[in-house]
């Protein structure tokens, strides 16, 4: 009788996790969303959500500290978007 060895264990990859960002990343992402904030700037923010990129462009109409969400009108979009802070990996002035 031959033994029959057991298959290898498969190891997930944490692919839900989102990238990483470094501190000179967050300041040039805060620095964009508070200019559009302030000059009604359009610009192009880039969020990681569902395991995916999704970029929207538009202005920042508002942000909340407290809940960390900005309220943003997306070019194309009938409603104002709500966006969590925590999402966006990238922001930039649009032109």
């Amino acid at each position: 009788m031959q033994a029959i060895p057991k298959p290898a264990k498969k190891t997930k990859k944490n692919s839900s996790s989102r990238p990483k960002i470094s501190e000179a990343k967050y300041l040039e992402i805060s620095e964009v969303l508070e200019e559009s904030y302030n000059y009604e700037q359009e610009i192009t923010l880039t969020v990681y959500r569902n395991r995916m990129h999704e970029k929207y462009t538009g202005i920042i109409r508002g942000m909340n500290a407290n809940t960390r969400k900005i309220a943003f009108d997306a070019v194309g979009e009938l409603d104002q978007l709500k966006i969590d802070a925590s999402i966006i990996v990238d922001a930039e002035y649009r032109g």
